[in-house]
């Protein structure tokens, strides 16, 4: 019996080493194609020195549905008389938790390239994303309870700060985990690799399958959206953004609780980060159909906005009004504007954003 569990240890112990060599010998390869297909701030870390960027935008999938990152360039590049660069990195998966991470980890990567960069973030109807440090990071939206984007962004300081915000440890060791596991690719993305294997052996079942003159895909009634662009939207596509856009509403006009101190939220911290950096934090204002307004004009949320307008101003923040309300028809999924009216959005923050004459977008020194 002694001698069976010698042999058996012996072999487990024989298996892990050869795993491990393997994981180590395809671990450069791993990197290198996550990186590549990795959107975003993880993607953005790891590109080599280039330009420097002048304006950076985010939020959530609303800020790339509206903004066109060419027109924005040529518009403010033409009243500047210079090149400028702008870069998109609003997504529907990232609070501003994950901005404030991704954006500090730009400015310690890349000094250079981003210095005095401008950050413009949404305010959906005059009003951005509220958080806080220390609450629940799971309550605080998605994008940030448990998501491997934060964790490979977050330091010390930041594990600490989810230590005191969870009333348990479980989850506070479950960061710790990640900020361990984040260290090697191959096993932090391979979710991501199972996806795209999975991805792949479903495009080839489908490819043979129409070979065969067989069907796997069931076939969708489309809804044309004239107004919005003249875009077809998937009818069931569209049902579902429906049916959340009810769910949103429905849990922003019931007993909601009011946000609490601008100058404890993370968009304080977003401003402090940002300005030490030398540029300036703008908010500018994004829409939705018109299903939404009633979310954002409670009695509770309207005092939201008035607390925020007195810190932004005390602050001097800028807000981007749009100055118009786009109708329904704008909006083909009721979230996102139009791809084609995009460029008119586009060109209408950017001509407010040069009236502000700020002296990070002019690119002058204060007081010149």
């Amino acid at each position: 019996m002694k001698c069976f569990n010698n042999i058996l240890s012996t072999t487990v112990l024989w298996n892990i080493a050869v795993f491990m060599l393997v994981v180590i010998s395809f671990e450069p390869a791993f990197r290198s194609w996550v990186i590549q297909r990795e959107a975003g701030y993880i993607q953005a870390i790891h590109l080599p020195p280039a330009e420097r960027v002048d304006f950076i935008f985010i939020g959530r999938s609303r800020v790339p549905a509206g903004i066109n990152i060419e027109t924005f360039e040529s518009v403010v590049g033409d009243a500047l008389r210079r090149d400028v660069k702008a870069m998109m990195l609003g997504n529907g998966g990232r609070s501003l938790i994950t901005h404030y991470l991704g954006l500090r980890e730009l400015f310690r990567t890349h000094p250079e390239r981003f210095k005095d960069c401008v950050v413009l973030l949404e305010a959906p109807f005059g009003l951005p994303e509220y958080q806080r440090w220390d609450v629940p990071w799971r309550e605080a939206g998605n994008g940030n309870w448990p998501d491997k984007r934060v964790a490979a962004l977050i330091d010390g300081d930041d594990v600490e700060k989810i230590r005191q915000a969870e009333d348990g440890d479980i989850d506070y060791y479950k960061w710790l985990a990640y900020c361990v596991e984040r260290e090697s690719y191959a096993f932090y993305y391979r979710k991501l690799i199972q996806k795209r294997a999975r991805s792949k052996i479903i495009d080839i079942t489908d490819l043979v399958s129409e070979k065969m003159g067989l069907s796997l895909r069931s076939s969708f009634k489309m809804v044309d959206v004239e107004l919005g662009g003249g875009e077809t939207i998937d009818e069931d596509v569209y049902n579902a953004a429906l049916f959340l856009a009810q769910e949103f509403v429905e849990g922003q006009t019931g007993e909601v609780s009011p946000y609490g101190s601008w100058d404890e939220s993370v968009l304080d911290d977003l401003k402090q980060l940002v300005r030490e950096n030398g540029g300036e934090l703008v908010l500018f204002e994004t829409q939705m159909a018109k299903i939404f307004e009633e979310a954002y004009a409670t009695e509770v949320r309207l005092a939201d906005r008035e607390r925020l307008n007195a810190y932004a101003q005390r602050e001097r923040i800028p807000y981007i009004e749009i100055g118009k309300r786009y109708p329904d028809e704008a909006f083909p999924d009721l979230w996102h504007l139009s791809r084609k009216l995009a460029p008119e959005y586009t060109t209408n923050i950017a001509s407010k954003l040069l009236d502000l004459e700020l002296d990070s977008v002019l690119g002058t020194e204060p007081g010149q």
